[in-house]
């Protein structure tokens, strides 16, 4: 193989756009053939024949190795009437194929009698558990849409057609090296870029992604932490250590002990667990403050204390505007009044569920 000439080259020499360079450049846009725009396929009212209905639309077929032969695409600038000559079967049912072919009679060996696109139907057999007429559809058409025929309709309106035919998509440029992407983009330009984590997206100002990750943190903790008898008390970083495992979206303030949620408002949902050592009496819990507000004991897990003990909580809570954030919230009791050590080994998160309705 070697290079091939370029689409719009226009003259009497050599090196002019001929219609395979042209049908090979198209094919290295798309992913394959199918639907590019439009085409929907729908039953007439006319009969006695089943007659379909195929939409504007544009549509990329091919007629040989798409490899070696390219894809030809061709438009449908209004509805097409499309009649499959027979009508509804007089005892069970029957599958038609409703399809579209590019023919090619100059190039390629295809021996087809003009170069003309057409649409077509390929009828099946009736019977009680009909097969789908697939091997008799010409070679290089592209079946939009099946239909079942049941017995003796008047019409086409009255069968069951579904769209079979995929979107033949665009193929997108990649990066050849990850961070170097178009000059002065258009806005919505999408590049992929592998090593970046997928698709990019220009969005006016800078290259962000296309699909960004989910609006969620999560932090995992180590160390220990006292708490007072009886006293619901912040997890903080005093004595505990708040080792970030996901964060995209900064939420995390590690000089607050909490998660900031002002950027996002709507609902939130919290997790946390913390682990507590043996305690033969009292009770020990798991909760989350929202903001300012005190624990909210329909947001805790507690439990009556005994051997070592790792709880969780799940909490949901609300965020629209000021200084909203969650505080993950710890607590204990024992006979004596003691404070005791706990144990904070555990994690706590948050993820964004979406706006308030």
């Amino acid at each position: 193989m070697a290079l091939r000439h370029p689409l719009f080259v226009s003259g009497a020499s050599a090196g002019v756009t001929e219609p395979q360079d042209a049908r090979l450049a198209l094919a290295s846009l798309l992913t394959g053939p199918g639907i590019l725009t439009g085409g929907t396929v729908t039953g007439s009212t006319s009969g006695p024949n089943m007659i379909y209905s195929v939409a504007a639309g544009s549509f990329a077929t091919a007629r040989g190795v798409q490899a070696t032969d390219g894809l030809y695409v061709v438009p449908n600038d209004g509805p097409a009437t499309v009649d499959s000559g027979s009508p509804a079967p007089g005892s069970g049912t029957r599958w038609d194929l409703i399809w579209v072919r590019c023919l090619n009679a100059f190039d390629g060996g295809f021996g087809d009698a003009n170069s003309d696109p057409v649409f077509g139907v390929t009828v099946g057999t009736a019977g009680s558990s009909p097969s789908k007429p697939y091997s008799s559809v010409p070679a290089g058409a592209l079946v939009l849409a099946e239909s079942n025929v049941g017995t003796s309709i008047a019409s086409a309106s009255l069968a069951t057609i579904s769209m079979v035919a995929v979107s033949a998509g665009t193929l997108l440029p990649r990066a050849a090296q990850s961070g170097v992407y178009p000059a002065s983009p258009a806005v919505g330009t999408i590049v992929d870029d592998a090593s970046a984590g997928g698709l990019i997206r220009w969005n006016g100002t800078a290259w962000v992604p296309a699909s960004p990750p989910p609006v969620a943190a999560r932090v995992t903790i180590t160390g220990s932490f006292s708490l007072t008898n009886g006293t619901w008390a912040q997890i903080t970083g005093a004595a505990a250590t708040f080792t970030v495992d996901y964060d995209p979206y900064s939420l995390w303030s590690p000089a607050n002990n909490v998660f900031f949620l002002t950027s996002y408002p709507g609902l939130w949902r919290a997790h946390g667990r913390l682990v507590f050592p043996s305690n033969a009496t009292g009770y020990r819990g798991v909760g989350f403050a929202w903001s300012s507000a005190a624990v909210d004991p329909n947001r805790e897990t507690y439990l009556p204390a005994g051997g070592i003990m790792g709880l969780e909580a799940n909490s949901e809570g609300s965020a629209s505007g000021g200084n909203q954030y969650v505080r993950l919230m710890g607590y204990q009791s024992q006979t004596g009044g003691a404070a005791m050590a706990l144990t904070a080994q555990g994690e706590f998160s948050v993820e964004w569920l979406g706006p308030l309705a």
